[in-house]
C-alpha cells in the first residue's frame, strides 16, 4: 500500500533558504570553517530539488487545467488525436 503524502515545497525551500542564510552569515564572521561551506552548499542542493518540486507540480496543474478546457470541443479536420 502506497500512501500519497502532500509536500508544501515551498515551505520546505523557505525553511531549507533561511538554514542556509545562518551558515552564510556564520561563514562571513569565520570564513576558514570549510565544513560551513558545504553544508551551504547541501542546502543549495536541497532547494533545487524543491523548485524541481514546484515546477512539475505546476506542470501538472497547466496539463490538467488544459485537458479540462479541452473536453467538449469538437474535433477539427487534420486534429492529431483523429489520424489513425
Amino acid at each position: 500500500m502506497v500512501l500519497a503524502m502532500s509536500v508544501d515545497w515551498k515551505k520546505v525551500r523557505k525553511e531549507l533558504n533561511a538554514q542556509k542564510q545562518r551558515l552564510f552569515d556564520r561563514l562571513v564572521k569565520s570564513p576558514g570553517e570549510v565544513g560551513l561551506a558545504i553544508e551551504i552548499k547541501k542546502l543549495d542542493n536541497g532547494m533545487l530539488r524543491c523548485a524541481e518540486h514546484l515546477q512539475h507540480e505546476r506542470s501538472d496543474e497547466t496539463k490538467a487545467s488544459l485537458e479540462k478546457a479541452d473536453t467538449g470541443r469538437k474535433p477539427r479536420e487534420g486534429d492529431k488525436r483523429d489520424e489513425g
